[in-house]
């Protein structure tokens, strides 16, 4: 279904009446979902919110499957020089990229809503070197998987 969408300047297009994303975006959203769940499996993050028991294992209490039980090897995790690196990627490509940088701003700008937050987070973004009219009209009104594109 997401194979035949046509590439569009926007991220949501109307096929047949069903939404679709356009490939680059669809991308986006994979590889940061991946990153989420790894995050959230390796403990790096722990979830919050009404839904976040959804993404907590499950507990083992009283069963047994009967194979031995794999004990887990408690190395400490350092993961910060690679996340570190991955956003300052991110940030390079906002620079020059719109589409980058109100993903990023969308990314950001999550459970912000209110405008002075909104517009702090923009100056931020500035001062990081992302051009303001990459992001002048972009205001994120739901998930970032449901983010709008502005003109």
């Amino acid at each position: 279904m997401f194979g035949s969408t046509v590439a569009s300047r926007h991220a949501l297009d109307k096929t047949d009446g069903v939404p679709t994303l356009d490939p680059a975006v669809q991308l986006q959203m994979l590889e940061a979902a991946a990153t989420a769940i790894t995050m959230v499996e390796s403990q790096l993050v722990i979830p919050r919110g009404e839904q976040a028991m959804l993404f907590l294992p499950e507990s083992q209490a009283g069963f047994n499957s009967g194979l031995p039980v794999k004990e887990r090897q408690q190395k400490p995790i350092h993961n910060w020089k690679e996340m570190v690196r991955a956003i300052n990627e991110a940030f390079t490509e906002a620079r020059y990229n719109p589409e980058t940088a109100r993903s990023l701003f969308a990314l950001a700008a999550y459970g912000k809503r209110d405008p002075e937050s909104l517009e702090r987070l923009r100056a931020e973004f500035a001062k990081e070197g992302i051009p303001p009219e990459f992001l002048s009209h972009y205001e994120p009104d739901g998930p970032f998987a449901c983010r709008k594109i502005s003109d």
